[in-house]
């Protein structure tokens, strides 16, 4: 039997090392949950300015290194 259930795992370690900034954590978390459910994390709204007939591509890039280790992380959306 399959269950199609979003899940989401926070370590102690995430949590315990970013003491200094516990609203920025908490809404990477929840935002994270919401997308898992199908919600739209951005929107980018189209009016009448430069942007109105044009493709638009978003993308964010995140390199984090922890010693001898890294890894890099990439999003990306585009409007259509």
């Amino acid at each position: 039997m399959r269950f199609k259930c979003p899940c989401q795992v926070i370590r102690r370690k995430l949590v315990q090392e970013q003491t200094k900034r516990p609203l920025a954590i908490t809404s990477d978390i929840l935002l994270q949950i919401q997308v898992k459910i199908g919600a739209v994390p951005w929107e980018i709204v189209q009016g009448n300015g430069s942007f109105s007939s044009k493709r638009i591509m978003w993308g964010g890039l995140l390199v984090k290194r922890e010693g001898d280790d890294f890894s890099v992380s990439f999003v990306g959306t585009i409007n259509s």
